[in-house]
This record gives structure tokens, C-alpha cells and sequence, in this order.
């Protein structure tokens, strides 16, 4: 029986991607192990704690000083010294003493002593596949691969992920660009999750990559009618400071009195969260309601009418990007109502909900109000056809096809 590993940072029972990717390898039966930071609790896979790489989970700059860093950033809205990025990179490939000194320390931050210790465990296993999701473990994928192959699924486009922040840049970027340049090449395929990431790829770094979508699991499910004084919109998922997750409640000034906003969200910053409940507070028409399992976020969401995501792209990721929410909200059959970034080809191919016109409160709000119970329950029906394409069961046939390539049945 083929051997397959599975690595990842997160939690594999809340992050859809790998947990999946599990599910796929298993249906193919392969034996299948998952190296992640929780237990995918899935019957028949055997799990691998990940060791704490506090190097990786904590920005260079939090190690140095915080408060001193937040500092310098509030002076500059973008990275006055954009070179330095690159020339880290430029050092890293040099084959000149600084340029061998920078690789040197990049190495080191890769590196931590725990994850040595996860390398010499895993070195005295044999895989044949090995999946990595995310591009920090990828030095450890192909330090233990001997003869397996390596799949690296790029859930972003890493040189570019939180650009939009000052630390990031100035203490991550640096990182990131290096492992891309350094490793990527070496994989024997790349995966990513939209077509915008693949183009930066191969442009940027000749790497030429799968596109696969986040796509969910298939449900029966039918869509739910309207009540024309009451209309559901739902938006779950993470909140961050980078998507202004808080403009959707403040978009809510904006429409008519029929609109009630729930907010289903995953939120890691206390700060931000506190912000978020004070706007709630203030309102009539939005909640924060708890989160639900993984599994349970389609049949629960049914309940809805559209599904929003109100994204102003802060960074070339968030312009790019295919979230797992959006097929989640055609999945449960929910109409859908999004800004022009990527997920518009999306809709408009599906015909599944609407667009505005621009990045505005009130270019969403506009186009909310404009809509009859009739427009939204045929979008809902529109999301019901799509459903039966865009689901995972598409995708795993695209892995049955990858996997029987590069290590055969």
C-alpha cells in the first residue's frame, strides 16, 4: 500500500484544504498520515503532532521589540525601502560571501531546534507522497522525501501575503520570498486555489501551477424561499484587519429596513474582536452568532438567503483570491453578493448573485436594495445548479489523476 503525508501549520480538522486532501488520498487507498498542529480526526489516518516552530508562528519583529515596531509603522503607509525585500533574495542566491551569509540566515529562522527534531522523526519513515499545504513546511517536505513525491498546495501567493502591512513586509516578506525562490522549483507539482496566484507564479517564478479550487463537500440540499421582509445575509469565516471585515457591518447603514446581517466568524485578534462588537452593538440589523464545525457550515448557512462578502482588496492576495466561503455559500444554495475582485468570474459564470459596481459601502448597499424576492430566490436556484459542479467530489478526481501520474495506483 502507498504511504502519503500530509503536513500543515494549522489545525487539520478546521482547515479545509488539507483535511480534504486526506479524505481524497484515503478514498484512493493510500495509507495516509497528517503532520499538523491537530488532529484531523479522520478513521484510518494516523495523526503526527507538529512540534511548536515558534520561529515560523512568531514574526521576526515580535521577537525584537513590538511596541517599537508599531511605532515606525504608523509613519509609513507603504515600505519606504522597497529593495530590501528583493535584496535579501538577490543575497540569498548570490554566491558571494553576503550572499551566502543571508541564505545562512534565513536557514536559521527556518530551522528552529524543535523543527530538526520533527525532521530526524520523520527521516526514519519512507513515503511515497508527500502533500504539504503552505509553503513554511515545504524545506522539511523535501528534506525527508528520499524517493517520495512532493506536492506543494499554495493556498496563497506567499511573496505578496499581507503586503498591504508594514511588519509584514519589512520582517516576513523577506522570509517568504526566499522560501519560494529557494524550494518551489523543487516540488513535482504545485497546486493553488485561483488563477490570478497561478499567473504570479509562473510569471514570477516560472513555476507552473494546478489550479484547484476550494471547493466543499457535495450536500442535498434545496434552496430555502424568501420572506420579502426578511432577508437573510450571512458572512462567516476569519475577520482580520486586512479584509475590513468591520465594513460589512458599517455597510448596513446602508440598506433597506428587510436586511439582517449574522456574522459567523474566527477571530485570533482580541482587539479587533472588541471593535467588531462595539460596531455590532451599535446596530440593529447585525449579530455575531458562534461559529459551527467545519461540517456542519453548509447545511446551517441553508438557512440564509445570500451569502456576502464584502472585500476591498488591501493587497494583490485578497484581489486574487477564491475563498472557501464562496463556494460554501453556493453549496448551501444562497444567493451571492460580492465586490469585483476574482470571485466575480465566479458569479457572473454561475449567474449565482450580484456584483457592485465599485469598493464602496454604498456601490453594496445599491445593489442589496435593488433586488426583488424574486431576483434572490432565482439566484438561490441558479446556486442550486452550480452546486452539483463545484464541489469536492469534481476535485478529487483531479487528484486521483495528479497522484496516478507522478506514483501510479
Amino acid at each position: 500500500m502507498r504511504k502519503a503525508l500530509i503536513m500543515c501549520v494549522a489545525d487539520s480538522s478546521q482547515d479545509p484544504r488539507p483535511n480534504r486532501m486526506a479524505h481524497y488520498l484515503l478514498e484512493q487507498g493510500k495509507n495516509v498520515s497528517v503532520l499538523a498542529a491537530g488532529d484531523p480526526n479522520i478513521e484510518g489516518v494516523n495523526y503526527i503532532p507538529l512540534a511548536s516552530t515558534p520561529e515560523l508562528a512568531q514574526p521576526l519583529g515580535k521577537q525584537i521589540s513590538k511596541k517599537i515596531l508599531k511605532g515606525f509603522a504608523r509613519l509609513f503607509t507603504r515600505n519606504p525601502f522597497p529593495f530590501l525585500p528583493r535584496l535579501g533574495i538577490w543575497m540569498g542566491h548570490n554566491r558571494s560571501a553576503l550572499g551566502r551569509l543571508s541564505s545562512s540566515f534565513f536557514e536559521r529562522r527556518i530551522w528552529s531546534e524543535s523543527l530538526c527534531k520533527q525532521r530526524e522523526f520523520l527521516s526514519q519513515m519512507e513515503y511515497d507522497l508527500i502533500v504539504t499545504h503552505g509553503v513554511n513546511l515545504l524545506p522539511l517536505a523535501l528534506s525527508i522525501k528520499k524517493k517520495a513525491k512532493v506536492i506543494l498546495d499554495a493556498e496563497e501567493y506567499y511573496p505578496q501575503n499581507f503586503a498591504d502591512r508594514y511588519l509584514w513586509r519589512m520582517n516576513e516578506q523577506p522570509l517568504n520570498e526566499y522560501l519560494v525562490s529557494r524550494y518551489i522549483a523543487e516540488c513535482d507539482r504545485v497546486l493553488t486555489v485561483s488563477p490570478g496566484f497561478a499567473e504570479a507564479y509562473e510569471k514570477n517564478h516560472g513555476v507552473k501551477c494546478a489550479v484547484f479550487m476550494s471547493l466543499p463537500d457535495s450536500h442535498r440540499l434545496r434552496p430555502t424561499d424568501v420572506d420579502h421582509g426578511h432577508i437573510r445575509l450571512i458572512y462567516h469565516g476569519g475577520a482580520n484587519p486586512s479584509r475590513r471585515t468591520h465594513l460589512m457591518i458599517e455597510m448596513m447603514d446602508y440598506v433597506n429596513d428587510c436586511y439582517q446581517l449574522d456574522l459567523m466568524l474566527v477571530v485570533h485578534d482580541k482587539t479587533y474582536l472588541n471593535f467588531l462588537q462595539s460596531l455590532v452593538s451599535r446596530r440593529r440589523n447585525v449579530r455575531l452568532i458562534k461559529p459551527v464545525l467545519m461540517s456542519e457550515i453548509v447545511p446551517f448557512t441553508n438557512q440564509y438567503d445570500i451569502g456576502l462578502f464584502f472585500l476591498q482588496p488591501s493587497n494583490f492576495n485578497l484581489q486574487h483570491t477564491l475563498p472557501n466561503k464562496l463556494f460554501e455559500f453556493i453549496q448551501a444554495r444562497l444567493a451571492v453578493a460580492v465586490t469585483p475582485t476574482a470571485m466575480r468570474q465566479i458569479v457572473e459564470k454561475y449567474d449565482c448573485g450580484c456584483v457592485s459596481n465599485g469598493f464602496s459601502l454604498q456601490s453594496m448597499a445599491q445593489e442589496l436594495n435593488a433586488l426583488t424576492v424574486e431576483q434572490i430566490m432565482y439566484y438561490k436556484n441558479q446556486s442550486d445548479k452550480a452546486a452539483q459542479e463545484l464541489n469536492a467530489e469534481a476535485n478529487g478526481q483531479k487528484i486521483r489523476e495528479i497522484v496516478h501520474e507522478l506514483i501510479g495506483e
